[in-house]
């Protein structure tokens, strides 16, 4: 059998889980670069593995290292996985959000007194990205985490902006987070994003906008028209861009900026103003998940980075 069976039917994988709570750190990134590559290949050992209680050794680990490298990355990566694998995973992950969350919130928000790493924030905020792809009661556990996630995504350089993206775009899911989002600033970047050459960035950003548009016909057309969205989403639609792309594009121009298409006074530019414009938000939208289980590939362990 492959490698994997082997360590099941050896049992090494109860050691494994015990070697996480180990005191030097070293050992216990290791034993997680280890636990990350069973869990993204193998469902049955991520079950395994879970069962022995892994969720809440890591993030123990987590706690004592104050989430910071070498134990944070492949914690988090190992958390990630599981929210990805479904529903009853990601339960399991989020029965820890007391303690989870909070050392969670200290990465994305630089509490923790030193400047994350861009790699360590990146796998943080794709780990909320999965959480936030779940049912309705996981998004809202996480809907705490969008002003941290708009400010990455305003600010953050170009991986770290494009795992915020798809984290906002499922927490957007809830109408109440697409007019928090609105009024803070979500614009700006999905606009400027879709003259990337990302496709999957491109996709989420018509998405993230296509969403805001649909929750509030009647305002967000002018404010997203004076953001300078709708020459961004014309370029695409007549652009040198793939099928999916410019159909959505199209499918944005042709319900919102049609022939009865117009402008409405838009007032101030401030947030305020875009606040106070949003007053006939509707109920949930069905919206493609996005995010979820991205990255389950990537499993370098510690000793192959260079960091």
């Amino acid at each position: 059998g492959s490698a994997i069976d082997q360590c099941l039917q050896s049992n090494l994988h109860p050691v494994l889980v015990q070697f996480l709570s180990y005191e030097d750190e070293s050992v216990v990134a290791e034993v997680a670069w280890v636990l990350v590559f069973l869990v993204a290949r193998s469902d049955e050992a991520a079950a395994a593995i879970v069962t022995l209680g892994v969720v809440p050794a890591l993030v123990t680990a987590l706690h004592k290292s104050n989430a910071t490298n070498p134990v944070a990355t492949p914690a988090l990566r190992i958390i990630g996985n599981l929210v990805s694998i479904g529903e009853s995973f990601a339960t399991t992950v989020l029965e820890q959000s007391t303690l989870l969350l909070p050392l969670m919130k200290r990465i994305v928000d630089g509490s923790g007194g030193t400047a994350t790493p861009r790699g360590l924030l990146k796998e943080a905020v794709w780990t909320m990205s999965n959480m936030a792809a779940g049912p309705v009661h996981h998004r809202t556990m996480m809907a705490n985490f969008l002003p941290d996630l708009l400010t990455l995504l305003n600010t953050g350089k170009f991986d770290v902006q494009r795992e915020a993206l798809f984290a906002v775009r499922n927490l957007m899911s809830d109408p109440a987070c697409v007019a928090f989002a609105l009024g803070n600033g979500v614009l700006p970047p999905c606009i400027a994003l879709l003259r990337t050459h990302d496709h999957d960035v491109i996709l989420c950003s018509l998405t993230v906008i296509g969403v805001i548009l649909k929750t509030s016909p009647s305002t967000a057309p002018t404010i997203v028209e004076d953001a300078g969205g709708l020459e961004a989403i014309d370029d695409l639609h007549y652009g040198d861009v793939s099928d999916d792309v410019r159909e959505l594009a199209a499918s944005l121009v042709d319900t919102y900026y049609g022939d009865e298409y117009e402008p409405t006074q838009s007032g101030d530019d401030g947030r305020q103003g875009q606040l106070m414009q949003f007053s006939d938000v509707r109920g949930p939208q069905a919206q493609p998940q996005g995010g979820l289980g991205r990255g389950r590939d990537i499993n370098r362990p510690a000793w192959m980075t260079s960091s």
